[in-house]
Formats: C-alpha cells, sequence, structure tokens
C-alpha cells in the first residue's frame, strides 16, 4: 500500500516542502488514507527504509521529513475519522 509514496521520494525534492512536493504527497496519501489498514507510522517506517534511514537517527534533515509528512499523513487521517468523512 504504502509505495504510492515512492513516485514522491523519488523526485530529488521531496523535502524541501515546495507546494508542488506538498501536493504530490497529498495525492498519494488520497490513494491510502481511506483504506483500514493505512497506519501512519508504518508510512513512517516505509519511507525511512527507502531512504535507507537508520530507526534510531533522528537528527538528519530527512528524518525530520519524514517525521513531518507522518504528522500530516495522522493530522489527515484523524481529521477524516473525527469528521466522519466518507471517501467520495
Amino acid at each position: 500500500m504504502y509505495d504510492v509514496f515512492d513516485t514522491f521520494i523519488g523526485l530529488g525534492t521531496w523535502h524541501t516542502h515546495h507546494a508542488n512536493d506538498e501536493q504530490r504527497f497529498m495525492t498519494a496519501l488520497y490513494k491510502v488514507v481511506w483504506d483500514d489498514g493505512f497506519n501512519p507510522d508504518e508510512l513512517r517506517k516505509y519511507l525511512r527504509a527507502k531512504l535507507h534511514l537508520d530507526e534510531n537517527d533522528h537528527t538528519s534533515h530527512f528524518s525530520d521529513d519524514v517525521d513531518k509528512y507522518t504528522r500530516d499523513a495522522w493530522a489527515v487521517k484523524d481529521f477524516i475519522h473525527y469528521n466522519a468523512i466518507e471517501r467520495p
């Protein structure tokens, strides 16, 4: 399921938080956030593995970026859940 983010992180600018990168992330997120099995913490693990980041690395720039996108994914997932939003 998390491989929908491969295109997003495959671009060299994914970590810049440019509006185009944010849009690519949200487009990928839209494809999986509705799935009951989607878990942003698992997305975090997936992204860290794909980027070859040590699970204990909490200081690198890319680590911070992955954590930011994980928080974003949780915010969207929680918003959908708490507002009982049905998939369009």
